[in-house]
């Protein structure tokens, strides 16, 4: 994204694939969702957004900051996370990567390890994996709604990457019915 605007400003380039330094793991995003701040982002319509992002011009140049995917490298000195974890995170604070992303300093914080026995659950005709914090008690909680069928995630794609203009439209007229995923691969 090189402007604000609509979905249509948006456009597909091949990046380099970040290298982890020390203290920073290197994941390769399967999923991202669009949010209210990858949004606001591409429109660029808030002053406030626009002084922390770049008042004429995007510093954010890639959207999608709610990632999940697996840690494919490590820098030095990283010990909470191996080789082919699954992890997801909110990178909001900051440049998002697009198919690789670099995490460091504060790790734990922003990104966390899935269980590694998701379940797997058939809602409105698309598979849906579920999956539960480590650390997190409340989510184990969830899951059992999930697989009682008490509660029901609501999920809306998953879209290509290559319709990302058309997610973004449908997130932007708000009639999704839940959250909008967009698989990278």
């Amino acid at each position: 994204m090189d402007r604000y605007g609509t979905p249509d400003v948006l456009e597909m380039r091949d990046v380099p694939t970040p290298t982890p330094t020390a203290n920073e793991v290197l994941v390769r995003v399967h999923t991202a969702s669009i949010n209210d701040w990858d949004y606001g982002l591409l429109l660029g319509t808030s002053l406030i957004g626009r002084m922390m992002s770049g008042l004429f011009t995007p510093k954010v140049r890639i959207l999608g900051c709610d990632i999940a995917g697996r840690v494919e490298a490590m820098g030095e000195g990283v010990e909470a996370f191996q080789l082919g974890d699954e992890v997801y995170g909110d990178l909001r604070a900051l440049n998002p990567g697009g198919t690789y992303v670099t995490v460091g300093g504060s790790v734990p914080r922003l990104l966390q390890t899935f269980v590694l026995d998701p379940i797997v659950s058939q809602v409105y005709g698309k598979h849906v994996r579920l999956v539960s914090l480590k650390a997190n008690k409340d989510l184990a909680h969830m899951n059992e709604l999930f697989a009682s069928g008490k509660l029901l995630p609501v999920i809306e794609g998953p879209y290509r990457l290559a319709d990302l203009r058309e997610a973004f439209r449908l997130f932007g007229t708000g009639d999704h019915k839940g959250k909008i995923i967009v698989s990278m691969a």
